[in-house]
Order: C-alpha cells, then sequence, then structure tokens
C-alpha cells in the first residue's frame, strides 16, 4: 500500500462528525450514503487515523499538504458498503471510475473524474472490504485493456461487504487528503437532492481521458497515491 500503515488517532481526536467553517461543495460525494439509498446522519464511527504518505522511498509521518488531524475514518456495519452519491455524474450513467480493486487487501479506489489517475477531482479510497465479485471482474478487464478501458459504476453500486463488521473510508480533494468527518462537505443536513434521489445502478467499461493541465506553474502537492503532483495548476478552462 502506498500510503504505509496509518497512524491511529482514534483517543486524540473527536471520534464523531466535526463542524467547521468555509466554503463547501454542493456537489460532493456524501460519505452518508455509503450505507444504503437512505442518508445515515449519525454514523457509527470506530476508528480514527493518519494517512501515512510515501514517496517510494520513505514513509512520509504526515501528508504536510494538509492541516486535517484526521484523514481515515473507521465505521462498524454488518451491512453492504456502496458507492456514495454524487452530483457529479461522468457519463453513461456512471459517477465513478475504479481505479483499483484489490481482492486479498480488500482495497478499493474509486474516482468521480474521467482521468485515470488520482491528481484532480475526489478520490475514495475504501480498505477493509470484502469487494463484489463484479468490480473486480470489471478490473481485471480493465487491467487486461492496459487500462484503455476502465471500469466504471454508477452511484449506489454495491461495492461489498466489511471484513470483520468494520471498513475504512479516506478522501482526496485534487491529491490532497482531508478529513472525512467533516459534516458540511460529506455529511451534509439537510443531505441535497442528490443524495435522496434513487440511483440508477449499472456497471460496465469506459474510456478515461487524458488530464487536462494549464501551463500555469503551482505548487506541487502530495496525490494520496504516494507520489507528488507536477508543479500544475489545474484550472478551469484548460484545453
Amino acid at each position: 500500500d502506498a500510503r504505509g500503515t496509518p497512524t491511529d488517532v482514534t483517543n486524540s481526536e473527536v471520534k464523531g462528525l466535526i463542524d467547521v467553517g468555509g466554503p463547501t461543495d454542493d456537489k460532493a460525494p456524501q460519505l452518508s450514503t455509503l450505507f444504503g439509498d437512505s442518508p445515515v446522519l449519525s454514523p457509527t464511527i470506530t476508528g480514527l487515523f493518519q494517512l501515512n504518505l510515501n514517496d517510494g522511498v520513505k514513509p512520509i509521518p504526515k501528508d504536510e499538504s494538509s492541516n486535517w488531524g484526521v484523514t481515515q475514518i473507521q465505521f462498524s456495519t454488518n451491512g453492504e458498503v456502496h458507492a456514495p452519491k454524487s452530483g457529479y455524474p461522468i457519463g453513461s450513467g456512471y459517477h465513478y471510475l475504479v481505479l483499483y480493486a484489490n481482492k486479498d487487501t480488500g482495497t478499493l479506489t474509486l474516482k468521480a473524474t474521467m482521468e485515470d489517475n488520482a491528481v484532480y477531482g475526489y478520490t475514495i479510497h475504501l480498505t477493509n472490504l470484502t469487494i463484489a465479485d463484479r468490480i473486480l471482474d470489471l478490473y481485471a478487464q480493465s487491467v487486461a485493456s492496459k487500462r484503455t478501458q476502465l471500469a466504471a459504476i454508477s452511484c449506489g453500486f454495491p461495492l461489498g461487504t466489511p471484513r470483520d463488521g468494520k471498513f475504512r473510508v479516506a478522501v482526496a480533494d485534487t491529491g490532497t487528503f482531508i478529513d472525512p468527518r467533516v459534516r458540511k462537505d460529506w455529511w451534509k443536513n439537510p443531505p441535497p437532492s442528490y443524495a435522496t434521489t434513487p440511483c440508477t445502478i449499472t456497471s460496465g467499461l469506459i474510456t478515461p481521458q487524458s488530464t487536462q493541465i494549464c501551463t500555469v506553474k503551482a505548487t506541487p502537492q502530495a496525490t494520496g497515491v504516494g507520489k507528488t503532483a507536477g508543479a500544475v495548476d489545474f484550472c478551469k478552462g484548460c484545453t
């Protein structure tokens, strides 16, 4: 795992959702819908962790591009886990690409844009899952195609079931891990309309898009997958 061994901060951080100020994305994936069609606004959080990035040489104790003390949360549930509802469809009825799926480790990475990387947009990392056979099959097909076709799923798609009744989730935004406990972003209350609208469940293969990059330079940042993004600015209106 490129993120290394997470640091357990359960006893030093708030084991619940938190309220912070600042702007929010009205279309962000709602983690409240991981557990089913109806948003769960008071989840059972049983663990808090700080992910350790890895630069390919040695572990990085903390993602210095992030000020969050918690970047991974653990839930307890015996039910099925679903792809979160999102206000960002990526086309053909899909909401996420499956960038990575490992049956042995139970690790699954979903991307809420059409690029085959974790540099731009929302990336959702899930661990400790018995991953659904359909996802594993689609991912094997994408690997066989040398990633010219990627597995894609809709919101609400069954991802699998937790191992030992527990699973973990982390979210990266434009490559940087952020706190998944923040209510205004991932657990909106009242839920937005897309979080209460039933998903049309579908899956398949789709051709990814290349990352659109502006020529304006910016400070490099950790990508959340063990590498560092180049000094580029991902701005609107790129071609």
